[in-house]
């Protein structure tokens, strides 16, 4: 909560709501259970892999393969009963009797929801009110007061929903609306109830939440809120929702699930999916035809034998196709490939391909994507071109190879994408993974880096150095330094001015080196009102213990010069990826002659700790606005 008088950014010391205790039906004071909702009344989903469509999660509407596995005995794989299966899912929708009946001797759980590692909540309310589209005024009106929601995912193998009205005090906050089972996390389901259960991924992957125009359960293509979510280690793909009703959510309301069933190439997504609006006929046509698909990259975990020989790629997936519906590449589904010949690795190296930023244009539509890899590339996804061409490799390039001199590094965040004041994109992202339990081993020390990268769009290939001689050079990044203060921990990154440039003397971006070797960036980059903020890992060397720490850099994403920040510091352990919220009063300067004129904002980052707790920054922003060039016309 932003306090007005003292102008900080606070929060409770005790939670408002706890939906696990709510679900199990734990009271303060009493051993007694009273789980709301009851778990015969809980409103769970799931989907068909035979009808392609969702179905209540019961005995009856579940398919065959799902109850085979429910029935299998998760300590001997024996086959059992059809009411041994019966009761592994009502185990799985929440009863408890099967945990204290010794002919069972199912786990005995704490709380009935299981933990959430990879998944954050992610809180809808009321519709993006910033989308500018014909027909999308009557949409907003209608769902403007519409509860908010939090989503999130969990390893009890649901995605779960939660009643979270805006005010502390409803009764109705914490409740479960509704519950999503994904088909590709259920032949796995009947481990959780194992007394040797060894903890796994389920629904662990990041989820995102957005208006689009979507198939809606009326049978038409219109303006909804959809939930895209990766299932992280639980299972390769994901899954699309019509969440734009939560209250009244149920089967009708599953738009899809995509994995590697559908397509080979799909691995493991852990961060967030986009959602995204392409230009069916291209941004050159007059009519454009804007359609809305979820847009993710093949993931982890997707290769076979490991360098050039494995295949990367970017999905884009509709939003509005049809339950019921086969995936049929080129028709409701597009793959553009990554061209594994100018691989940057080795063979028999893992590939892997994080999250994609995108490039929009000014009807919001994505021009291009960026996404990074394993061993290094930063690969650029053409995007303007109509749909016919979103396939193959003609349309994927390595812009960046991230490397110190033969020595590669991964890319595993999201890479931010902003204008650069010469034009063209300025690519913001850091450098290292933190995927693996032995990423936080001693043997994981590597140097890692901050980069911020120009695309001038000229097409090159470039590294940190100069490459190549003559007319085949290319230039390359100016180096920052990058300063960690022990005691008071903190940070600063210093360097010369430069000229963004493809000239001699002029440079392509920046880059700085981190403090350790056991640093790495493995949390997505924000950027807003010119201020980028990267939170790295410092891993304790024990994967089994979240022991480790993070440092916190807040600076320009062209110079790479660090702003002055104040605020406590990072006391909270591991940090995930930061909020930023412009707080207090805006300042502006007079309008100069040229139309220009400086804003000076205060932003405050906001940053979740592994603890619960959180760690705040605010910095100082003075930025160009107005005017930025005049054009004869």
């Amino acid at each position: 909560v932003y306090n007005t008088s003292t102008q900080q950014i606070e929060s409770s010391a005790t939670p408002d709501w706890d939906a696990a205790n709510i679900l199990t039906g734990i009271t303060t004071g009493t051993t007694t259970l009273n789980p709301i909702p009851l778990p015969a009344d809980r409103n769970i989903v799931s989907y068909s892999s035979t009808s392609l469509r969702g179905v209540s999660f019961t005995w009856a509407n579940v398919d065959a393969a799902v109850q085979t596995s429910l029935k299998t005995d998760p300590s001997t794989n024996v086959v059992e009963a059809t009411t041994d299966g019966q009761a592994r899912l009502d185990y799985i929708r929440g009863v408890r009797t099967a945990e204290t009946d010794p002919a069972l001797n199912y786990r005995a759980r704490r709380t009935i929801m299981g933990d959430s590692i990879n998944s954050a909540p992610v809180l809808k309310g009321k519709p993006n009110p910033d989308i500018v589209d014909s027909d999308y005024q009557t949409f907003l009106t209608t769902y403007a007061n519409r509860t908010p929601t939090v989503y999130i995912g969990s390893n009890d193998g649901m995605l779960h929903a939660f009643y979270a009205a805006e005010s502390a005090t409803n009764a109705n906050n914490g409740k479960e609306l509704f519950a999503y089972v994904p088909r590709a996390v259920s032949l796995n389901l009947n481990k959780l109830t194992d007394p040797g259960y060894v903890k796994q991924a389920y629904v662990d992957g990041a989820l995102t939440v957005s208006e689009a125009k979507i198939y809606r359960s009326s049978g038409a293509v219109g303006w909804g809120t959809a939930l895209v979510s990766g299932m992280g280690g639980g299972a390769k793909g994901l899954f699309a929702l019509d969440v734009t009703t939560p209250s009244s959510f149920g089967p009708a309301n599953v738009l899809w699930e995509f994995t590697d069933a559908d397509d080979a190439d799909m691995g493991n997504l852990l961060a967030e999916p986009r959602i995204v609006k392409l230009a069916m006929g291209g941004i050159g046509n007059a009519s454009p035809n804007y359609k809305w698909f979820a847009m993710v990259t093949s993931g982890y975990n997707n290769y076979t034998s490991g360098g050039a020989g494995d295949k990367q790629a970017l999905f884009l997936l509709s939003l509005e196709k049809e339950p019921g519906t086969a995936w049929a590449l080129g028709t409701n589904y597009f793959k553009l490939t990554a061209d594994n010949s100018a691989f940057a690795g080795t063979n028999n190296a893992a590939t892997g391909m994080g999250m994609p930023g995108v490039a929009t244009g000014i009807a919001g539509n994505a021009f291009y994507a960026y996404a990074g890899d394993l061993q290094g590339n930063l690969w650029k996804f053409d995007l303007r071109g109509a749909s016919d061409t979103w396939t193959g490799s003609t349309k994927a390039s390595v812009l960046f190879k991230a490397k110190i001199g033969s020595t590669t590094q991964p890319i595993t965040v999201i890479p931010s994408v902003s204008l650069n004041v010469v034009g063209g994109y300025q690519i913001g992202f850091g450098t290292g993974r933190f995927i693996e339990p032995n990423d936080a081993l001693s043997g994981s020390a590597a140097q890692q880096s901050l980069y911020g990268i120009w695309d001038s769009g000229d097409g090159k290939t470039f590294e940190r150095v100069s490459t190549g001689s003559g007319s085949t050079s290319v230039n390359g990044l100016i180096s920052r330094t990058l300063t960690v203060t022990s005691g008071s921990v903190t940070t600063q990154i210093t360097g010369s001015p430069f000229v963004y440039g493809t000239g001699t003397g002029q440079y392509r971006g920046w880059y700085a080196d981190l403090s350790t070797t056991m640093e790495r960036v493995a949390v997505d980059p924000v950027v807003d009102n010119g201020l980028m903020a990267v939170n790295s890992v410092i891993p304790g060397g024990d994967p089994c213990v979240a022991t480790g720490s993070s440092n916190q850099y807040r600076y320009n994403p062209s110079t790479g010069k660090s702003f002055v920040s104040t605020g406590t510091n990072n006391t909270q352990g591991y940090l995930g990826s930061a909020s930023l919220l412009e707080v207090g009063d805006t300042a502006w300067t007079t309008r100069y002659s040229s139309g220009r004129y400086l804003v000076t904002r205060r932003i405050n980052s906001i940053s979740p700790g592994v603890g619960g707790g959180f760690s705040t920054l605010e910095s100082t922003v003075t930025s160009i606005a107005g005017r930025i060039s005049w054009r004869e016309i």
